[in-house]
């Protein structure tokens, strides 16, 4: 679907995805190769590669300050307001929503934790 998407020029800020995708490095990498931003969803024990090398997500976030996370509203859902805390941030050619959004002057998504 995104392949198709990107390739009719069909308009988008960015693509999310859940977990399952988030297990997929090479939808990551592809997102990367064509520019499109994206946040996925990933295992805690998932890796992510840094100018480190590989690193696990849960250490990354971890190591976050408490400063970097923001509670914001994700829109109203069946029972109620909907609510996610997150730190957006910039991974490799592709990046990430946060950005993006910011780029634009619109308000920034959060990566959920």
């Amino acid at each position: 679907m995104a392949a198709r998407a990107i390739g009719a020029g069909v308009p988008f800020a960015w693509l999310t995805a859940d977990e399952v995708y988030g297990q997929a490095k090479w939808l990551q990498a592809w997102l990367e190769e064509r520019d499109a931003w994206y946040v996925i969803a990933i295992r805690c024990s998932g890796t992510l590669t840094t100018a480190a090398g590989e690193q696990r997500a849960d250490a990354l976030t971890a190591a976050l300050p408490a400063r970097s996370w923001r509670k914001i509203s994700v829109g109203a859902g069946a029972h109620g307001p909907v609510s996610t805390t997150g730190r957006g941030s910039r991974c490799g050619r592709g990046g990430s929503a946060a950005r993006a959004q910011a780029e634009k002057g619109g308000p920034a998504p959060a990566i959920p934790a």
